[in-house]
């Protein structure tokens, strides 16, 4: 990937402020665009230009990528929100032509931005997964169960249900596009991994968080054996070449996975000043030096911006 200029999407976002802020600090002096769906702002207070795009959904979304890529002379495109990645996922080879795309490869895109194409290839590979069904299916579990959508960020739509009550509930909604899902583990026993491969070797980052909001405010770096032995598993199953984040429970029947998330999380700022910087070794294509200090401990607060009328 060059250096000569960088373009965040979903600028608007938590996960775009934080790549712009390593960028910033890595690469000095050189140009950090932006570009959203939602208008310019607030990613106009961050980035030095800040462009405004068609809605994923939208039928010029690739066109209007592919102009801003090509005409921006950027050297590395970093998509962010999850609906613009599952439409580059299912893009033509044509269609993204000419646009330098800093993303997972395309196979490990379609399943991972699926919950249930996920766990469903997570048993496969005996990764021992939760037990997760089309939400027509939700009956055949024991509660409580979680529904959530099938494609989303997050936690947004995700439910924890435990009464049949709840369940006739969510049914008389007629929902679209929802999973439910065993519920295991703890939220104490709650840990998001950012998990690196390059060049076959793998590299990564256990993080057991406290989450606010649906947000990790706070991690703590941690060495867990079976977490590290099953994303070493993972990563060489799915042929990894690039940057994951896998969230899990530990239970008394190991690590269970509960969501794969093929992009950059909204904790890449954390485990960038915790030293595993997932996002520049991507942008690099090689590693450099990197010590696990099991113990250290990190917290994400927010802050505001005011724009003028």
């Amino acid at each position: 990937m060059s250096h000569s200029g960088f373009l965040v999407t979903g600028a608007n976002g938590d996960i775009a402020e934080a790549i712009c802020g390593i960028l910033r600090e890595t690469f000095p002096g050189t140009r950090v665009d932006g570009a959203d769906a939602g208008g310019t702002r607030p990613g106009e207070a961050l980035f030095d230009r800040m462009h405004h795009i068609p809605r994923a959904d939208d039928e010029t979304f690739l066109a209007g990528m592919r102009s801003l890529a090509i005409d921006g002379g950027y050297g590395t495109v970093i998509p962010t929100a999850e609906a613009e990645l599952w439409r580059l996922a299912h893009a033509t080879p044509a269609e993204l032509s000419g646009i330098p795309l800093l993303m997972a490869a395309v196979p490990l895109l379609r399943r991972f931005l699926d919950k249930l194409e996920t766990a469903r290839w997570l048993a496969a590979e005996g990764l021992n997964p939760p037990v997760t069904v089309p939400f027509e299916a939700a009956g055949d579990l024991p509660l409580p169960i979680v529904v959530k959508p099938r494609q989303g960020r997050g936690s947004r739509g995700v439910e924890v249900v435990r009464t049949h009550a709840h369940l006739d509930f969510i049914r008389s909604q007629k929902p679209e596009g929802l999973i439910a899902q065993e519920h295991v583990g703890d939220e104490d026993q709650e840990y998001t991994c950012a998990v690196i491969r390059l060049g076959g070797q793998t590299r990564g980052l256990v993080l057991k968080r406290r989450l606010a909001g649906g947000r990790t405010v706070f991690a703590e770096e941690v060495a867990v054996p079976a977490i590290d032995d099953l994303i070493q598993r993972l990563a060489a199953a799915c042929d990894l070449d690039g940057a994951i984040n896998v969230q899990l429970r530990l239970t008394p029947k190991g690590p269970r996975v509960f969501e794969i998330n093929p992009r950059f999380s909204s904790t890449v700022m954390m485990r960038h000043r915790l030293g595993f910087q997932d996002l520049l070794w991507a942008i690099k294509g090689a590693f450099t030096e990197f010590r696990p200090r099991p113990g250290r401990s990190v917290y994400r607060l927010s802050r505001e911006l005011v724009f003028d009328a």
